[in-house]
């Protein structure tokens, strides 16, 4: 993957790994690519019948290993960077305090391999009321803009949050304020591991509630070809 995966001399990544994945998760996980596939596709080129590449896709989604999503209406699959993706659907009861605290040794170390190069990772989205009038803002740089065009929306903890509370350091920010948004009708009908599906409106309240709150919106620093963001993530970051 172009954000890396830095080995140190400590083995910690390796830690890491062992902790997400079974030996027979993390061969599957290899033989992923970073196009979505559907599990038809996937069956085809690793010859297996599809129920059974299916039913292991689903599992591995659900255990936060891989990305699951809808394009075009079909429900496909991808390998997925360790940030953002991999750690980040670590929910649930995968999120322990050992990982926690995994991470927090590997975070100096995983820095230096996400964000020393560019294009950056992330970055900050303005809300329409912290604008000034003089400036002109390209629809892609207006979080109001883009949630206007999606079409599905759902509604999870913060990951960073979360981790931190379980290693004492609590937040005092709101948890439960990170949005998914697609541009495909339904998009989370078929795989929802955990949150809530949302409505635009309410996806608007949240931002409003975070904006009171001191806080700003980042997403992944990509588009699609059609120029439409797609099942990215926004959590608000203290400023």
């Amino acid at each position: 993957m172009p954000q890396g995966f830095p080995s140190t001399d400590t083995g910690v990544e390796l830690r890491i790994l062992q902790h997400i994945f079974t030996p027979e998760d993390a061969e599957m996980a290899l033989q992923m690519t970073p196009a979505p596939e559907t599990a038809e596709q996937v069956a085809a080129r690793l010859s297996k019948p599809v129920e059974e590449i299916r039913a292991m896709l689903d599992q591995m989604a659900e255990k936060g290993q891989i990305a699951s999503l809808t394009i075009g209406g079909h429900q496909v699959y991808r390998f997925i960077p360790f940030v953002i993706g991999i750690y980040e659907f670590q929910r649930k009861e995968r999120l322990t305090k050992e990982l926690a605290e995994l991470f927090e040794e590997y975070g100096p170390h995983l820095a230096g391999a996400t964000g020393g190069h560019a294009p950056h990772i992330a970055r900050v989205i303005p809300v329409n009321a912290a604008i000034p009038t003089d400036l002109q803002v390209l629809q892609q740089d207006d979080i109001r803009q883009i949630l206007n065009n999606a079409k599905s929306f759902r509604l999870q903890d913060c990951i960073c949050r979360k981790e931190k509370k379980l290693l004492g350091d609590h937040c005092k920010h709101t948890i439960h304020n990170c949005i998914h948004y697609s541009m495909e009708e339904n998009a989370f009908d078929y795989f929802n591991p955990e949150g809530e599906i949302i409505t635009r409106e309410e996806a608007f309240q949240i931002l409003e509630q975070n904006d009171q709150e001191g806080l700003v919106h980042t997403t992944y620093n990509i588009m699609n070809v059609q120029g439409a963001f797609f099942v990215v993530v926004v959590p608000a970051v203290v400023r």
